[in-house]
C-alpha cells in the first residue's frame, strides 16, 4: 500500500514539473536559448566561444583584435568597424600580392641582398653600347668584401643576360695581365659596361689609370687626378745641373694624366 502511494506521488511530481515547464515557455524558449548560445566551433572568433584548433592563432586574420588599454571602452574595442576590417583585408591582400609578384619576377632573394646596390646607370636610350653602364656599390657597413664571381646582369626588357668578367688588379700595358675575381671592399664601386674594354681587359683603377684615357675613350671617363709629371723628377740643384731649366719648364707644362708623345 505504501509503495503504491509513493509511486503515485512521484508521478504527480513529474506531471507538475512538465505542466510548469510548458506554462513558462516550454520548447520555444529552449530553442531560443540554444540559438543565442552561438557555435563554440566557429573559427571567426566572434560567436560563442573561443574554440581554436591547434594550428590556429588566437589573434590574427580570423580573430578579433584584443581590447586596447586607455580611455576607450571595452565595448568599442570589441566592436569592429566593417570598413576598417575591409581596409585591413585589402592591405593584407596587396602586400601578399606584391610579394608573390616579386618572387615570380625576381625569384628567391639573393644572399647578398642588402650588401650591394645599383647607385648609377646610364645609356638606357643610347645606341652605342660603349656608353651603356651601371655602377654597383658595396654597402659601407659590410664586414667583408663582396665577391662578384658568377654574377650577371639581365635586361628585364629583352631578357639578355651578361656575366661580369674577371679583372686584373694592376693593369700594365703591353703584357698579358693576370685575371682574378672582382672583390668590392666596403664602400667600393664597380662600373659594369655593356661594351668591350678598350684595353681588352677589366681592371681596377688607381691614381695612374687616367693615362689610359689619352689614347682610348672610356665611359664614364677615368679619373683625371694623376700625380704631376714633375713629381717623377724633383727640382733639386743636382737635377737642374743635369737636365737643365728647360726640362723642368717642360714638365710643368704637361697636363695631368698625359704622357708626352
Amino acid at each position: 500500500m505504501i509503495k503504491t502511494v509513493l509511486l503515485w506521488i512521484f508521478w504527480l511530481f513529474i506531471i507538475t514539473l512538465v505542466v510548469y515547464w510548458i506554462w513558462a515557455g516550454g520548447f520555444g524558449r529552449a530553442v531560443s536559448a540554444f540559438r543565442s548560445a552561438g557555435n563554440p566551433f566557429s573559427t571567426d572568433g566572434t560567436s560563442g566561444g573561443g574554440f581554436h584548433l591547434p594550428w590556429q592563432p588566437t589573434v590574427g586574420i580570423f580573430a578579433p583584435a584584443p581590447a586596447s588599454s586607455g580611455n576607450g571602452s571595452a565595448e568599442n574595442a570589441e566592436t569592429s568597424n566593417p570598413q576598417d576590417q575591409y581596409s585591413a583585408f585589402e592591405n593584407n591582400y596587396n602586400q601578399l600580392n606584391s610579394q608573390a609578384n616579386q618572387a615570380k619576377v625576381f625569384g628567391d632573394p639573393s644572399p647578398e641582398r642588402g650588401r650591394v646596390r645599383i647607385t648609377d646607370a646610364n645609356g638606357a636610350v643610347e645606341t652605342d653600347v660603349q656608353r651603356e653602364y651601371v655602377v654597383i656599390t658595396a654597402n659601407g657597413d659590410n664586414s667583408a668584401p663582396v665577391e662578384l664571381k658568377g654574377w650577371s646582369l639581365q635586361s628585364a626588357y629583352t631578357g639578355v643576360r651578361a656575366y661580369i668578367p674577371l679583372s686584373t688588379s694592376a693593369f700594365v700595358m703591353g703584357i698579358m695581365n693576370d685575371q682574378e675575381n672582382v672583390l668590392l671592399n666596403p664602400g667600393a664601386s664597380a662600373i659594369v659596361n655593356s661594351g668591350s674594354s678598350p684595353v681588352a681587359t677589366s681592371f681596377r683603377e688607381n691614381i695612374c689609370s687616367g693615362y689610359l684615357e689619352q689614347l682610348q675613350r672610356f665611359y664614364p671617363s677615368l679619373s683625371n687626378s694623376c700625380p704631376p709629371a714633375s713629381d717623377a723628377l724633383p727640382f733639386t740643384p743636382e737635377n737642374l745641373k743635369v737636365y737643365g731649366e728647360q726640362c723642368f719648364n717642360f714638365l710643368e707644362s704637361v697636363p695631368p694624366c698625359t704622357a708626352p708623345l
